[in-house]
Parts: structure tokens; C-alpha cells; sequence
């Protein structure tokens, strides 16, 4: 209803069926089995592993990507510290009650909303697998939900996009690290420079500026020459 009222168009994909095309013919898969075989066939080509080929990049790439030996191992220690009762608060407090719950169907709203003593079982779950340095099995296991691009997807797979829908509790624990490690980063400056961005506070905002700034000035330039 709220869609409508909106005059929003209400998009939904079935992936029952998708088509193929070749310099000689199209075709459109619909036998079930063919269907999950192309599909896996197009997610694993997608998401496959990619080929960095450093050796093949020039002195300048190379000097970048050369690890930083200023950068003490040792910082990282507090990774594995032991999760408190105020930091597993603090980052329940900031989590979106909205965000699919994905496979287990546990949202970020029931684990908010626990008991205490549940809370406390949680805590000493996240904390062994920190300590263990091992995730489960299961937290590796994502559901693959497709939504479809700006344009109408008429079947094509090259048309839609995959949102991976991760365990909640995954998140959780997740973020916990994710904060950890940007609390490093801010405090040793080992993000600095054009690296900044993915920082607490920090945005992508001013270094697209400044590029559509010198963009500009140049397209002048070339319209005087």
C-alpha cells in the first residue's frame, strides 16, 4: 500500500528461469535442475577469486602495495580481548532493528531484547570463538537473495544483483571487531592519507569533491586549447 501510495514500482524476482545468448541463438532455461546449475555456474564465475598479477605492475604499484614495516604486529593484540559487558552494549545499542534476519530468521530485534543472562551466554559464546580464533561452519553459510538493477531484468542473469543475507549473530561479532580495528587504525594512523574514508567520522565526501574539482578545471582547460 505505502508503495503504491508512493508511486514506487514493486519489483520481484523468481529465479525459476533465466536466458542464454550466443552469437547463434537465444535460448530460456526453465528445467529446474538446468536453472540451479546456471545459476551457481554465474555466481561462482562473479565471485571468483581475482588475479592481483603484481608482478606485472609498475615500480610506482608496487612501492604501494609493499607491506608497511613500521607497523607494529603487537597493535593488533586487543583484537582478541575478551568482549565486557559495556562494549556488547554499546554495539547492540547501534544496531538497525530494520536489517533482514536472513536463513535462522534471528534479528538483530531478539537479540537486542534478551535477558540478561541470555546476554551473558552470548557474550561467552562471541568470546570463545575470539579466543579460538575459529568461526562456525554454519556462520559461512549465507542466503543469496537477487534484486533486480535499475534496468528491467527480462531474465537476464546481468541484470539483477545478489545481496548475501548473513547470520545476525555473525554481525554482531562482527562489528565488534570492525570497531576494534578502527580504533587501531585511528590511533597508530596506519589508515592516513587517501586511506581515511572507511574511518569513524570520516567520508568519502571531500575526496570526490576535490576529484570533480580538478575534472572540471581540466575539461576548461581542453575547451581553451
Amino acid at each position: 500500500m505505502i508503495i503504491s501510495l508512493l508511486n514506487r514500482p514493486y519489483k520481484k524476482i523468481l529465479l525459476d528461469r533465466f536466458v542464454t545468448q550466443d552469437e547463434e541463438e537465444v535460448k530460456l532455461i526453465t528445467e529446474p535442475s538446468a536453472v540451479k546449475a546456471g545459476l551457481a555456474k554465474h555466481y561462482e564465475n562473479q565471485f571468483r577469486k581475482r588475479s592481483t598479477k603484481l608482478d606485472e605492475m609498475s615500480e610506482k604499484w608496487k612501492e604501494i602495495y609493499k607491506p608497511r614495516t613500521w607497523i607494529n604486529e603487537s597493535w593488533y593484540k586487543q583484537l582478541e580481548d575478551k568482549i565486557g559487558k559495556e562494549e556488547w552494549e554499546e554495539i547492540l545499542r547501534d544496531l538497525k532493528d530494520n536489517m533482514a534476519p536472513g536463513i535462522s530468521g534471528i534479528s538483530y530485534t531478539l537479540i537486542k531484547h534478551a535477558g540478561e543472562k541470555t546476554q551473558k551466554i552470548f557474550r561467552a559464546f562471541a568470546n570463545l570463538i575470539l579466543g579460538k580464533g575459529e568461526m562456525p561452519k554454519k556462520w559461512k553459510v549465507a542466503q543469496i537473495y537477487s534484486i533486480p538493477k535499475d534496468v528491467e531484468w527480462g531474465y537476464s542473469l546481468n541484470n539483477i544483483r545478489p545481496i548475501a543475507l548473513i547470520k545476525t549473530f555473525r554481525k554482531v561479532v562482527t562489528k565488534i571487531l570492525t570497531k576494534r580495528l578502527a580504533r587501531i587504525f585511528m590511533e597508530k594512523e596506519i589508515l592516513k592519507g587517501p586511506n581515511y574514508a572507511s574511518l569513524p567520522d570520516n567520508s568519502t565526501e571531500q575526496p570526490i569533491h576535490i576529484l570533480n574539482m580538478i575534472m572540471e578545471e581540466a575539461q576548461e582547460k581542453n575547451k581553451e586549447v
